[in-house]
This record gives structure tokens, C-alpha cells and sequence, in this order.
């Protein structure tokens, strides 16, 4: 095979791993939905817009198309003459990319199968691939030192990312399409501008290779995952380190955020995918455990955030469950309870025997400290702006109904000499500030209250639905 370096290390990295995995805590092969099984290695994966698809790539040189619901091959596209490192979903649905070893890129017609270009230029294999946001560009990363815009369309190359001083191991858009970071083998991420190729910033910190970055929703962050065994989380604007996640125990292959910023997922060589927490740092699953039995090559999660799925060097794909909130909560109030109790053991305070006699009462507490923290984070990368929409006012009644794209509707009471200038002005200017509270019986975040100011006086209404108070 002529795929890249050798992944594993040496060989007790193998023997350690497997003693690792068997008696990881949050190893759980519950959260697992459904395996896709194949004969030859997967090498990279994406779930389409719609969730309804999986598209993969690997040693088989086929681009793959698999029924999320029934695990069913549904279509298999050749053109590659060489392994399928990297494969993407445009935007909307319509198109695939694919790089390979063969140092080509080939755009795919998702319902027809057919080629709808094959981009060459690159002079060594391509390593990632990924469309802008409005799906006329691509940018390909490669092992020849650059990073390569493209019409996709057309085919023809916009600019070529260059300065990088070894091999281009990713390489991904910002959310608003005017910026591409890259990853590279000589341990530094790279921001470039995208209408005239100019380099804006350097991130530097890995202590090894990156192998792979992704940008998140909000903009705000960068994730990498490299060599160096870790998974880093950056703070896009000042460059600076925001967690280390020194979880894997070998190289870290992938990275990628749930779609609310709210989680990273990381997968490597050590054969598992892991779950971090952003609010609070904290591991909340080991979502494959021991289950695969070669190197994990790429995860991805689903659009809606509810699966996610792992490609893998054993030949399998695997679906999974993501964590939801209240997961999340628990997880971590469950860390907190084991850490709080080993503590108090040790050292044996004065009123060590009344609390330990009230674990119930310390848990909640817990689950408490954990939903604010993440409650402010979620908060904070919101674009409540883009977010809340005016869904109808009832005059009779005062009430607007108001709908939240992710959190769901809500009505809040505006009198009706007020009702003209809000519709008029929402969604047009910021709002001020939202504040939410942790629906305990359904285990999500509700909508209490929003602050917008109109012609220099701010207003907050209150939503209508039942507010909820701390967990006795």
C-alpha cells in the first residue's frame, strides 16, 4: 500500500492500549446504534445535510454511500486509482469530494454518480478536502507542501496556500468563507486569507505533526488533533491554547465539533473515539471503547448532532449516539462525586461523616455547578441574532410566538404598541442578552428571557413557560 507513514508506533503501544481499554470506565458499547462492516480499510468518512447519509472513502478506491437508518449500501462510485483518504458532503447535499493517493480530486454527482470534474494539480497525495460554506469552493490539503482553493465548477484553481515548511495534512474554510486555516507536519496551524492567499497568523503549540483541524461554527475556535498524543482547542483571535486534551494515548488522527460547539470529539491510533466536554474540560465518553480493532482514521458527526460516526483502518464504520445535555450533566456530576469522594476520604474533615451521609444532596450540586457552566457557554457562541425568528403575534392576547432554531418556540407578551417596532427591528439588530434555565424533566436548555434595544431603550420579555428552579 502506498498510504502515507506507518500509523502505529512501536509495538507495545499496541499491548498498552489494549490493557487501557479494557478497564476504561466509559467505555460503553450501549451508545453504539449500528456497524457497517466492509473488507478493505476506511480511511475517511461525513455525514450528508440531511443525515440520511454516510459517504466513505478508503484501500477499497471506491467512494461509498451508506443508509444511515439500515447501515444498506446505497451507491458505489469509482474513479480513484489509488486509496480514498478524504471524502466531503458540499453544503447542500448535491455533490461529494474525494481526494486520494492518486493525488487527484474528483467532484461527484450525489443522485446521478456521475464525475462532474477531476481536479489535477497537486504533486503529492491529497490528505483532506472540504467545501466552502456556500459550496462553490474547495481546498485541498496535500502532502506537496500546499493547500489548493478550487471552482468547483470549473475545476480551475482560485490560489495556492504556500509557506508551509512540510507536508499540508488538512485544511478547512471558516465559517464565513473569508478565511482557510491549515495543518501542517511542522507542528504549526496557519490562517490565510482567502481572496489573495495572504498568511494572517500562525498558532503555534503542537510538539508534533498535526494531523487534523477544524474550524467551529461560531468562529470564535480552532480544534487540532497531532502526533504529539493530544487534542488542542484555540482560541482563534489571540492564539492562544484554550484545553489540551492528552487523553489518546497515541497519535490523535481527527478532530471535530458537535455542531453547537458544545463538544469535541478526537479519535487516533489508540483505536478510540473520545468525547470532551468544551464548558468544562471534562472526558464525558469513551464512545467505542475496545470495540474497533484498528486505528480510528476520522470521525464526524451528524448535522442534527444526535449520531456520530468513526471510520476506521479495521474496515468498519460505526454509529453512534451522541451525548445529549443531560448526558453531559450527569457525566460530569458523576467525575466531580468520585473526585469529592476520594477527597473527603483523605482528608478526613470534621464534617466528612455529615456530608458523606448526604451523597444526594452533593450530587445535585454538582449536576447544578455542571448545567451552569455549560448553560454559559452555550449562552456565549450563540448567534441569538441569527438564532431567534418571529414566528406570529396574536393581538387578541399580546403574545408573539417566537422560535429558537435550536432550542425550539416559546411565547413571550409584548403589548401591542410595541408589537410594529419589534417586528420591524428583529433579526435586523443584535440582541442584548438571553438568559436560559435547565428544564430538569426534559433534560434541555428553555429560553426564560431576551433583552433587545429599539431606538435606544432596551426591553426584556419573559418567556411564558413555566420557570424552572434549581433540582431539590
Amino acid at each position: 500500500m502506498h498510504f502515507i507513514k506507518v500509523h502505529t508506533r512501536q509495538s507495545f503501544v499496541i499491548f498498552i492500549l489494549l490493557i487501557f481499554s479494557s478497564i476504561n470506565s466509559f467505555a460503553d458499547v450501549s451508545w453504539l446504534v449500528r456497524t457497517i462492516n466492509t473488507d478493505k480499510a476506511i480511511l475517511g468518512l461525513d455525514f450528508s445535510p440531511d443525515n440520511k447519509l454516510i459517504v466513505s472513502g478508503g484501500a477499497s478506491r471506491e467512494v461509498a454511500l451508506w443508509d444511515v437508518s439500515t447501515g444498506s449500501l446505497v451507491k458505489s462510485l469509482k474513479g480513484h486509482t489509488d486509496d480514498i483518504v478524504c471524502v466531503r458532503f458540499d453544503p447542500n447535499g448535491r455533490y461529494i469530494a474525494s481526494g486520494s493517493v492518486d493525488k487527484t480530486i474528483i467532484i461527484w454527482d450525489v443522485l446521478s454518480g456521475q464525475i462532474v470534474n477531476r481536479m489535477v494539480g497537486h504533486s503529492d497525495y491529497v490528505r483532506d478536502v472540504n467545501f466552502s460554506p456556500d459550496g462553490r469552493f474547495l481546498v485541498s490539503a496535500s502532502w506537496d507542501q500546499t493547500a489548493i482553493i478550487w471552482d468547483v465548477l470549473t475545476g480551475r484553481q482560485v490560489q495556492v496556500l504556500t509557506g508551509h515548511r512540510d507536508n499540508v495534512t488538512s485544511a478547512c474554510f471558516s465559517p464565513d468563507g473569508t478565511k482557510i486555516v491549515t495543518a501542517c507536519g511542522d507542528h504549526n496551524l496557519r490562517i490565510f486569507e482567502v481572496t489573495n492567499g495572504k498568511l494572517m497568523k500562525t498558532i503555534f503549540g503542537h510538539e508534533d505533526e498535526i494531523w487534523d483541524v477544524k474550524w467551529a461554527s461560531d468562529q470564535r475556535f480552532l480544534a487540532s488533533g497531532g502526533w504529539d498524543n493530544t487534542a488542542r482547542v484555540w482560541n482563534v483571535e489571540e492564539a492562544k491554547e484554550i484545553y489540551k486534551f492528552p487523553g489518546h494515548i497515541t497519535d490523535v488522527w481527527a478532530v471535530c465539533f458537535s455542531p453547537d460547539n458544545q463538544v469535541l470529539y478526537t479519535c487516533g491510533g489508540d483505536r478510540k473515539v473520545k468525547a470532551w466536554d468544551l464548558a468544562t474540560g471534562e472526558l464525558v465518553r469513551d464512545v467505542t471503547g475496545d470495540t474497533h480493532t484498528g486505528d480510528v482514521e476520522e470521525v464526524a458527526c451528524s448535522k442534527n448532532g444526535k449520531y456520530l460516526a468513526s471510520a476506521s483502518r479495521d474496515g468498519s464504520i460505526r454509529i453512534w449516539k451522541a451525548p445529549t445535555l443531560f448526558d453531559r450533566i450527569q457525566i460530569i456530576a458523576e467525575s466531580q462525586m468520585r473526585n469529592w469522594n476520594v477527597q473527603q476520604t483523605f482528608e478526613k474533615t470534621a464534617d466528612y461523616k455529615k456530608r458523606v451521609s448526604n451523597q444526594a444532596q452533593q450530587y445535585s450540586i454538582f449536576e447544578n455547578k455542571a448545567a451552569d457552566k455549560i448553560k454559559e457557554m452555550f449562552t456565549k457562541s450563540m448567534d441569538w441574532k441569527k438564532d431567534l425568528e418571529l414566528v406570529k403575534y396574536d393581538a387578541d392576547t399580546e403574545i408573539y410566538s417566537i422560535n429558537s432554531k435550536v432550542l425550539g418556540e416559546f411565547k413571550v407578551n409584548v403589548p401591542i404598541d410595541e408589537a410594529p417596532s419589534l417586528q420591524q427591528n428583529f433579526g435586523k439588530i443584535p440582541i442584548d442578552e438571553v438568559f436560559l434555565f435547565f428544564d430538569w424533566e426534559k433534560g434541555k436548555f428553555k429560553i426564560d428571557a431576551f433583552g433587545i434595544t429599539i431606538d435606544g431603550k432596551k426591553k426584556f420579555y419573559r418567556s411564558l413557560q413555566n420557570i424552572a428552579t434549581l433540582k431539590k
